[in-house]
């Protein structure tokens, strides 16, 4: 529990202390969906479906052996147009090999602040239960707590898309129920590439 309020501290604090040092965004043309945030001060209030973005990730690799798929799809709202972003969905991670699998099945919340025009600040946390599998019966099984705080780099993609690459710390990495790996072999940091559209 004390975890838990911890990283929500730290997501609260980042996301509510960082200084908005941002680039002039340019007025794109009236047919570009991204274009249509770009609003004025007070134009804010109400629910606008063109701030309604689908996106997320979606990965498969293999590592030491091991089958690894991850699928996190994610339905978002921009709540300052071009500024700042929340966003919930369902996580699945698979591992398997050689009759031995593991599987991580839960949900995220993530919320993004653009301290410049393309570069954002990034909290997130997710609840999973973890079941692992060998030959057909179950040895292990947990729910726990990730939380994960970084940044990253997202680039336009047309007229309503968007990539974006993050780096991750895990506040709460632990060797044995761990789902995420950095592309260094360690629980830190988690390098991750996504997208998504907004309506």
């Amino acid at each position: 529990m004390i975890r838990i309020l911890f990283s929500l501290l730290i997501t609260f604090t980042v996301l509510l202390g960082v200084n908005p040092l941002h680039a002039q965004i340019s007025n794109p043309s009236d047919d570009d969906k991204m274009g249509k945030m770009d609003e004025r001060p007070g134009e804010n209030a109400g629910f606008k479906k063109e701030r309604i973005y689908i996106g997320g990730n979606l990965s498969a690799n293999t590592n030491n052996g091991f089958f690894v798929a991850n699928v996190s799809p994610e339905i978002g709202y921009w709540f300052v147009p071009n500024r700042f972003l929340a966003a919930a969905g369902p996580t699945f991670v698979y591992f398997g090999a050689d009759g031995v699998n593991q599987r991580y099945l839960g949900g995220h919340v993530l919320a993004r602040y653009y301290v410049l025009e393309n570069f954002f600040a990034h909290a997130e946390y997710e609840l999973l239960n973890f079941k692992a599998k060998a030959s057909g019966t179950v040895i292990a099984e947990d729910t726990f707590p990730v939380a994960l705080l970084g940044g990253g780099y997202s680039q336009r993609i047309g007229n309503a898309g968007f990539f974006s690459a993050t780096i991750l710390y895990n506040f709460f990495a632990d060797e044995q129920y761990n789902p995420y790996l950095s592309p260094f072999g360690t629980n830190n940091p988690i390098v991750r590439i996504g997208g998504g559209i907004n309506l």
